[in-house]
This record gives structure tokens, sequence and C-alpha cells, in this order.
């Protein structure tokens, strides 16, 4: 950090920036790092509107899970449901008749009383066969088949818990010799004398029902019963009758389901339920067999059952927020804190214990989540982990990215009812440092420096140097200076000139002077006017001005004389002074 650093709040909607920034824009700075720490979710609380802000996103079957919103929360809904379907009702006119191509034609109405119909009592057949007018009908058939259009959920995405079928059917025959009309079955006494009576299976009635897809393309028999005793002489009423009583066709519970499965995989909402009637009457006698099927009748129709919502595996639905880019110089991510608060409306199911909640950026996903089926119901929101997720991997610099809260289902299971995932309070705070270029030219930085140094030890040697001599006035000066040498062993020699000799400096220093002046030559030798001879002779016999000062002079030099003595003495005390202590 440099001395251009300085400390700045920044609020950006509702990002708030914490960070201390460089002032350096246009001016020559010096390298240093810059911290930053950044709350970058916008509307954290889901206040409205949402969106486009926070958007959500499937990925598997979309039909069990949807997004909701409000109260300041956004929602993850796994949709489950429990639902009961029952066809109940009696054949009537609009069951479409047609006969079994597996089996035989349709009936000739056209011969006897023959009929095959409906009325308040169900569908029915009629029929009456005769050997001896032609072997043809010997295997009349009709079925009469109804489609179901309106079961109200897509069974594709639904498992079938319980389901029955139960067909309500009765019968009245003939019973009585075969040339009589009757039905010929096992236990029925042979006629002696006819030489031309034969017995192989009886005659006999089959009553059916299949489920089938509306197009007819798959008919799978859910059960059927094939009479073995029905018209047996013996059993015959006063009036030569025999009758089967109401009697139920019913599959078996496993068969049933996996086959209404396995029919709504071709049709998602309809199927068709068929019934019938077969008949097969053996030629017992050429000449004389009759049979009389008075009645076959079917009366109920009952399928029901009974289906929970299935939950496909893999599936997921995210809140997202798309995120603005990091930017700045030579930034690097040092940190990213991902806060947020959730609540379940109810214990989350056993069913699927492997499902979470997870945190992606940019799709990847980050190592830690929150499993639901720890949550602990609770009607307040809970902090989703103590202190937050540190994210790993991070937000990339320089780029915008992407946040992803998801709930994700592990396993396939069914749910018979919604549960509802809630977050709010979403907060994302990256701290990152920013690396400040150093813009300062080498040598300028180099010779600054070295300046800096030169003038730091100037100025430092410059305060001592005051702080010991310079605050102290001349005179002080002197005198600490003096009293400094008096510390040490040797006495200061201090040289003083006796008045004597004093005395004859100052006179040789005289004639010498009078005696250049006594050196020049006598008037009217080599050319010497007589005129400056005598100012000459009057300069040496004649005092004036300068004579005057000087011989002053030399009185004031007699008395520094005198005063130096005087010091001498002073100073002579002061050595024995300090050679004393």
């Amino acid at each position: 950090m440099n001395i251009f650093n300085i400390f700045m709040l920044n609020y950006d909607n509702d990002q708030t920036t914490y960070s201390i920034e460089t002032g350096y824009q246009g001016k020559p700075h010096t390298s240093g790092d810059v911290q930053h720490e950044t709350q970058k979710i916008i509307n954290p609380t889901f206040e409205d509107p949402i969106e486009p802000t926070w958007f959500w996103n499937v990925q598997g079957d979309d039909r069990d899970v949807k997004a909701t919103t409000g109260q300041n929360q956004a929602n993850f809904v796994v949709i489950g449901d429990l639902g009961e379907y029952e066809f109940a009702e009696s054949p009537d006119e609009t069951w479409e008749d047609s006969s079994n191509p597996e089996w035989g034609p349709l009936p000739n109405l056209a011969m006897y009383d023959n009929n095959y119909s409906t009325d308040d009592d169900g569908a029915f057949l009629t029929y009456t066969w005769r050997e001896s007018v032609s072997q043809l009908g010997q295997l009349p058939s009709v079925q009469w088949k109804k489609t179901i259009p309106n079961i109200p959920v897509d069974m594709t995405d639904y498992n079938i818990l319980s389901a029955s079928l139960k067909v309500v059917f009765n019968a009245t025959v003939t019973a009585e010799d075969h040339d009589g009309g009757g039905i010929d079955c096992p236990g029925d006494d042979p006629v002696p004398f006819d030489p031309d009576y034969q017995f192989f299976n009886g005659d006999f009635v089959r009553f059916y029902v299949r489920l089938s897809d509306p197009n007819n393309i798959t008919r799978l028999t859910q059960a059927y019963n094939q009479s073995r005793y029905l018209g047996q002489d013996a059993r015959a009423d006063g009036y030569g009758k025999d009758h089967f009583t109401d009697s139920i066709l019913s599959p078996s519970e496993n068969r049933l389901i996996g086959d209404l499965e396995d029919l709504f995989r071709l049709n998602h909402t309809s199927l068709t339920i068929i019934i019938g009637i077969n008949v097969f009457c053996e030629d017992n006698d050429d000449a004389y067999d009759w049979d009389y099927w008075d009645k076959l009748r079917i009366k109920y129709v009952n399928l029901t059952f009974i289906y929970e919502k299935r939950i496909d595996k893999r599936t997921s639905l995210s809140w997202n927020q798309e995120l603005s880019e990091i930017n700045g110089t030579n930034v690097i991510i040092k940190k990213a804190n991902l806060r947020f608060n959730y609540k379940i409306d109810q214990n989350w199911t056993i069913a699927s214990e492997f499902s979470q909640i997870k945190i992606l950026i940019n799709n990847l996903e980050h190592k830690d989540s929150v499993y639901l089926i720890d949550y602990i119901y609770s009607d307040s929101f809970q902090e989703a982990k103590l202190g937050g997720f540190d994210l790993d991997p991070k937000p990339p610099p320089y780029e915008k990215f992407n946040l992803s809260i998801q709930v994700y289902l592990a396993e396939t299971f069914d749910l018979d009812r919604n549960i509802t995932i809630s977050i709010t309070d979403v907060y994302l705070y990256v701290s990152w440092v920013e690396n400040i270029p150093d813009i300062f030219p080498a040598w300028i930085f180099i010779t600054s420096l070295i300046i800096a140094i030169i003038a730091t030890v100037g100025l430092g040697g410059y305060l001592i140097a005051y702080q010991k001599i310079l605050k102290y006035p001349k005179p002080v000066r002197k005198v600490r200076k003096f009293r400094r040498t008096l510390r040490k062993d040797k006495i200061p020699v201090i040289p003083v000139i006796s008045q004597k000799n004093a005395f004859k400096g100052v006179y040789k220093q005289e004639l010498s002077q009078t005696g250049n002046l006594l050196k020049l030559k006598p008037a009217g030798q080599e050319g010497i006017p007589a005129k400056l001879k005598e100012e000459s002779s009057a300069k040496i016999y004649s005092p004036d001005q300068k004579s005057i000062k000087a011989i002053a002079q030399k009185l004031k030099s007699d008395q520094l004389i005198a005063k130096s003595l005087e010091k001498k003495e002073e100073l002579d005390k002061l050595v024995e002074k300090a050679k004393d202590k």
C-alpha cells in the first residue's frame, strides 16, 4: 500500500462494495495491492418483481417440479399427488358391438330367436343352433367395447398402487337331451340306441374381459370363465333350464397393474375395455343336435385403480441470477461466501434420502450441499449453513457469471403430496485483490530515492547539530567549547606577549616605514626636482595626520596588551581550579 491509497465506501444499487481504492488516476504512482469486498446479489430478499433479475429452469421431468414466488421468498415445489380412478357401468347403447375375429362371426339374427344387444340389465346374447339346418354358426361370438377417455392425469407420470377389475355375468341355458335343444356337457347320459351320437368336449360358453389401447393395437386378456357343466341335464330346474347365477370375472392385481401401466405407455390418458361372449356348439349328432342358449348376459363392469405421483430421479429445479463481472487491474479472487436461509413446509420424505440443495457457479457444482432429509421442521427460516458456504470454484474475474441454487432429486420415488422448499436472504460476498502496477520510470524512481535519502541524512545531521551546538548563542558556544577543553589532561597553551616585546615590535614596524622614506635620493640627483625633495623632506621631518594616527594605534595596542595580561591571570586561575577538580 502506498501514500496515494485512500479508504472509500461505494454503493451500487443493491450491491455494497467495501474497498481500499487507489487514487492514482492520471497521477504517477507506485505499485500496491488493493483489497475489495462486494455483495453481488441483486434483490436478495425476492421483492416483487422477482423476474427477470431472478429466473428459474428445470432439468429432467418438468411435471415433477414447479417454481413459485411470494412473501419475499422463492419456492421449489416438488409435485406429489394421490388419486383414485373408477369406471363403473352396465353396458348400454354407448358400447360398440362387434364380432371377435379370433373366434367367429356374429350370430345370424335372421334365424330362430337369435339376438344380441343391450338393455337395462346390460349386454346379452340369445342364440339357437341346429345341426340339421347348417354347419355354419357353431362358433358365434359378440363383444362390446368402450373407450375410457377421461382419466384425469397423465398416467405415464404415475405409479399404480392398487387396482381391481370386476365383470359380473350370468347365464341361462336348456338342460335336456341333445335332440330337445339341450346343452351337452360332461355328465349327460348318451342315448344308447343312437349310433350317431358323439361327444368330445361338449358345448360351452366363454365370458371374458380384455383391456386394450384405443387403437386396438394391443389387447390384453384379463380374465375369462369357460363353462364346463353349464347345461348338465342333472342340473335342470323344473322348466328344464340350468343357470349360472351372478358370477365375477376378476384378474389378479399384479397382472392388472402391469397391464394397465403397459397400456398407458401407448396412450397416457385413455384405454378401452372389451367384454365378450364366445359360444362353442359341438356337433354331437349330425341329424338331431339342437343347442338352446337362452340368455347369456354381462351385467356390470367396474375398473378401479389408485395412483400416486412418480418423481423421476435426476430431476432438478434451479433459481438463478446472472451477476456482473469483477473488473480491475490484475484481479485475483480470494474468497466467495454464499449465505441463504431456507425452510421446508414439512419433513422431507424418507423415500428420497439423497435429495439435496446444491450450489453452482457457471453450472459447476460446489462441493458442499444441504441434504433435505436432515431438515427438522420449523415454521421459520433457518440458515442453510452456519457462516455460509465458501465457494469452490470461485467466480471468475472479468466476465459475467451465473449463480444457481438448485433442488436436486436424487432418486425415483412416489410422492402423494406436494412438498415446498423455500429460500430467502440470499447474499454472495466476493473478496478480491487488485494489484496496481508501477508506472514510474525506473531512473526517476531511483533518482528520487537517492535525493530523498540525501535530504533525510542532511536534515538529520542539521537537527543533531542544532540540538548540540547551533541552538546556543555564539558567546555561549565559545565558553562551552573552552569548557570541553578543560576536561582534557593537557593544559591549553595561550601565548601572551610581554609589554617590552610588544613595544619593540611596534617600534621596529615604525622604523621600517621611516627607513623607506630616507632611501630617497637628494634633490638634483638623477633628475629629481627640487620641489619633490622639499616635499619629501617635509614628510620626513614634519608629523602629519597619518603619523598622529599611527601613534594613537600604538597607544591602543599598549592598552590591549595590558588587558591581555589581565586575562592571562584569570585563565591561570581557571586552570588551577580545573586541576584541583
